[in-house]
């Protein structure tokens, strides 16, 4: 089982100036964090 730590994670994509980081990348599946600082919009569409 892998573990990851928000804080790293969070820290990782600050100082990659953007807004999502990929941190988990398996044959079926990916797992990322998205965060937009308060009152940016969101340009994701459904």
């Amino acid at each position: 089982m892998k573990a990851f730590r928000l804080e790293e994670l969070e820290a990782e994509r600050a100082a990659n100036d953007g807004a999502y980081l990929q941190f988990l990348r398996e044959r079926h599946m990916s797992v990322g964090l998205y965060a937009l600082d308060r009152g940016s919009a969101d340009p994701q569409q459904p």
